[in-house]
């Protein structure tokens, strides 16, 4: 009996870190595309951020719920020409994702960020992110609006 527990626990443990680790690839995903492209897909929003989303950027809200994630978004690609994403490391750990990674952005400053991303529902309810700027007297400030 307790061999059936035992198998059925991490059974149940691997396919929901699956589910969180599919999702956050798909954020990820997201991030790059926005970066490379330079074009915000709000139908995207809908599919992996939940209405109360708040991103937090060196411990200051800089995105209060899903309707502002396009202003964000909207500053940042009128200051680059680009972002470009280098993933570093993932944990992923029930309904939580930590990212190490580098925000490149041509003629600003790199950035090195380490985020934790909370889930609910399959939805991001929040992304908090420590960023340190390679340069800063180039890095874009989110924090001053």
């Amino acid at each position: 009996m307790k061999k059936l527990l035992v198998s059925t626990l991490f059974l149940n443990t691997a396919l929901f870190a699956n589910s969180t680790s599919e999702k956050i690839d798909q954020v990820f995903d997201y991030f790059r595309f926005l970066g490379s492209e330079l074009k915000i897909d709000e139908s995207l929003h809908q599919k992996l951020f939940a209405p109360d989303f708040q991103m937090i950027i060196n411990g200051k809200i800089v995105v209060n719920g899903r309707d502002h994630l396009t202003p964000h978004f909207e500053l940042l690609l009128s200051q680059v020409s680009r972002v470009d994403l280098d993933l570093h490391e993932k944990i992923i750990s029930e309904d939580k994702a930590i990212m190490r990674y580098d925000l490149m952005k041509p003629g600003k400053s790199t950035s090195k960020v380490i985020a934790i991303f909370k889930f609910r529902d399959g939805l991001v309810y929040e992304m908090n992110e420590v960023v340190h700027s390679v340069d800063p007297s180039k890095e874009i400030d989110f924090t001053s609006r």
